[in-house]
């Protein structure tokens, strides 16, 4: 069972990955490019991934690092863990998947509407050492919010 948002968010790009889409992680999408016949039609992006290195003492006169992969214990080339790497990706549909951020319709399109019946409050949290609210009442375990105003 699943029980956090980002062993779900997990548990999605790994079928994605298994079921044969290219995925990007540590990827940021810098720059979206339109067709010149149509301005709306988004058709390549501008990306910069920054990887992440294990940090592996080596000897100075050495290009080489071992680190651990999934091959096990592995020499990989030595690069700075700054090392970016910049590219552009063309493509026919483009999926935005940027979640609440919505860089598609907030930065470009500027087509981003709220639904204001789905403006609602959630609240969310962990308590150590607290008893039960409302034990033994009709409200036991119940929220309690007040509204502060000033």
């Amino acid at each position: 069972m699943i029980n956090v948002r980002s062993e779900f968010d997990q548990l999605l790009l790994n079928h994605a990955r298994a079921s044969g889409a290219a995925v990007y992680e540590l990827t940021k999408v810098t720059d979206i490019s339109f067709s010149s016949t149509d301005p709306t039609k988004p058709v390549s992006v501008t990306w910069n991934h920054t990887p992440t290195l294990p940090s592996v003492p080596s000897t100075a006169a050495s290009p080489w690092e071992l680190v651990t992969s999934f091959f096990g214990k592995i020499m990989a080339p030595l690069m700075p863990k700054s090392a970016a790497v910049t590219g552009t990706t063309t493509f026919t549909h483009l999926i935005d998947a940027t979640g609440r951020s919505g860089l598609l319709s907030t930065k470009y399109l500027k087509n981003r509407r709220y639904n204001a019946s789905l403006k609602n409050v959630a609240v969310w949290a962990y308590w150590k050492d607290t008893a039960l609210y409302g034990a033994g009442t009709s409200r036991q375990g119940a929220p309690w919010f007040e509204a502060l105003t000033g």
